[in-house]
């Protein structure tokens, strides 16, 4: 079965302004798992992170299904459209003020320049969903094919675009401080697998304060992955994190969901017993 010829080719709108893609056998949506910022002991709702959820005849699939079926020709088509997908559907969130965390891997694309022009292309068709390009935060994962000058180009042209620059996943053995200093990154991700191995060890726990410490120092916010306990959470704020993220705090939702943009008390999730805690909502008809 050959993909659609272009990404919007790829795309379908329901009647209620869902946007859905299409690639082969697979029908992708857009869902959004909250990020929320802790302030004076209440934690606000303040983005979105954009994830992509595949299904085969109605019936939803891991992510690794549909990406461990790309070949690496279409690999760059796939993912532009899995980001078009998040962009086009988060007026759906019904929570305009909330911003949106999106990834972008570089390492897909045949060279930096490419990579460059498409965010470009990207920022330019934002007028036309009118998505202001300030509430974007691009994620870009650091990893070993990405060399020092390569990402701190990638990094000058998102600023450069207007929108916000995170590192996602550090902690997972490709990021150094080294080359977080270089970037400056807005905002850093920590790992959600690796935090919760802190987490697990009170010395590794205090260390995690000591890492956050010094990620403010060269004046880059913090945001906890994979927070999925009261225990976690509690680390989390302790080592100074201002921003957390996991199923604690609510399971990605598909675009659709409506949610609940209420500031809650940290008691209200530190009192769960452990059980997944979703983000209130019902889904719109």
């Amino acid at each position: 079965m050959t993909r659609p010829l272009t990404v919007n080719h790829a795309i379908t709108i329901d009647e209620v302004g869902i946007e859905t893609g299409h690639y082969r056998c697979f029908h992708l949506k857009s869902a959004y798992q909250p990020i929320w910022l802790h302030r004076d002991g209440m934690l606000h709702p303040n983005a979105v992170e954009g994830l992509i959820r595949p299904f085969v005849d109605g019936n939803p699939v891991p992510v690794s299904e549909l990406f461990e079926s790309v070949p690496a020709h279409d690999r760059l088509f796939v993912e532009t459209l899995c980001r078009a997908l998040h962009l086009r559907n988060h007026h759906n969130v019904d929570v305009p003020e909330l911003d949106l965390f999106f990834n972008f891997d570089p390492r897909v694309h045949d060279d930096m320049e490419t990579a460059i022009e498409l965010l470009a292309i990207m920022a330019h068709r934002l007028t036309v969903i009118g998505l202001d390009i300030g509430r974007l935060v691009c994620e870009i994962t650091e990893s070993a094919e990405l060399d020092c000058e390569t990402f701190a180009c990638i990094a000058t042209e998102i600023r450069r675009l207007g929108m916000r620059l995170a590192i996602d996943d550090f902690g997972n053995g490709h990021s150094t401080l080294e080359r977080v200093e270089l970037i400056k990154p807005d905002i850093v991700k920590i790992d959600g697998a690796w935090f919760r191995r802190v987490a697990g060890a009170p010395g590794a726990a205090r260390l995690l304060g000591t890492l956050v410490k010094g990620f403010h120092a060269m004046g880059i916010s913090v945001l906890v992955e994979g927070v999925e306990t009261p225990r976690q959470l509690a680390t989390a704020i302790d080592a100074g994190a201002e921003r957390a993220q996991g199923y604690l705090l609510g399971r990605p939702a598909l675009a659709g969901t409506a949610f609940d943009p209420a500031p809650r008390p940290v008691a209200h999730f530190l009192g769960q017993t452990g059980n997944v805690v979703p983000l209130p909502g019902r889904r719109r008809r």
